[in-house]
């Protein structure tokens, strides 16, 4: 006696590119997927480093501006101490994600991030 979750029902060729780095290049084995997506979420965790990092320089320069011309204005400077205050936490939970994530990475056998940002920046060019 089979169960209806145990037929087999034959799903027929996949057409189609699909989207993305994975529909490029079609993954025949479970290893070449599991490179794509270990590359594609090395793309992303890349990605989101450098914009955190862009983001806090310019919480830095604009709270620094803003610290500079309070002009003794204990609400203005609090404000500013606040802003420069929250960029560096913001800092410091982007660097300690990025190495919770290669600790894992490395637990797990994969080179989840990479480690040129050049490369980041190729994989998000248009082409």
């Amino acid at each position: 006696m089979t169960l209806l979750a145990q037929t087999q029902v034959p799903l027929g060729p996949i057409q189609g590119e699909g989207l993305g780095p994975f529909g490029r290049s079609p993954a025949t084995t479970g290893t070449e997927a599991l490179i794509q997506v270990t590359n594609a979420v090395s793309a992303i965790v890349g990605f989101m480093t450098i914009a955190g990092s862009i983001w806090f320089l310019f919480q830095l320069l604009f709270g620094g501006y803003e610290w500079i011309s309070s002009a003794g204005d204990v609400k203005k400077l609090t404000t500013a101490r606040q802003r420069i205050m929250n960029g560096f936490f913001g800092l410091i939970i982007i660097v300690a994600a990025w190495i919770i994530i290669a600790t894992v990475g490395q637990f797990l056998g994969f080179d989840i991030l990479v480690g040129d940002p050049g490369k980041i920046i190729d994989q998000l060019k248009l082409q």
